[in-house]
């Protein structure tokens, strides 16, 4: 089963699988890094805790579901 979210774009849904989105925004976050040099910059840090939020919920999806056969 492939996981996704749905992304709001110009007015039409576009489904992106969650590794696409993880994908994305690494890719992102490693532009803007070489971009600032920074890596306190506030966007680059926000950045990495939208990161974050989207590893944990693909980790969490994996995870067998306790009670489930």
């Amino acid at each position: 089963m492939i996981e996704s979210s749905k992304l709001v774009f110009q007015g039409g849904i576009v489904t992106v699988c969650i590794e696409d989105k993880i994908e994305l925004l690494r890719t992102k976050l490693i532009t803007m890094v070489e971009h600032t040099g920074n890596l306190i910059d506030a966007g680059v840090i926000s950045l990495s805790q939208e990161l974050d939020e989207v590893l944990i919920e693909f980790e969490k999806r994996r995870q067998p579901r306790s009670g489930v056969a």
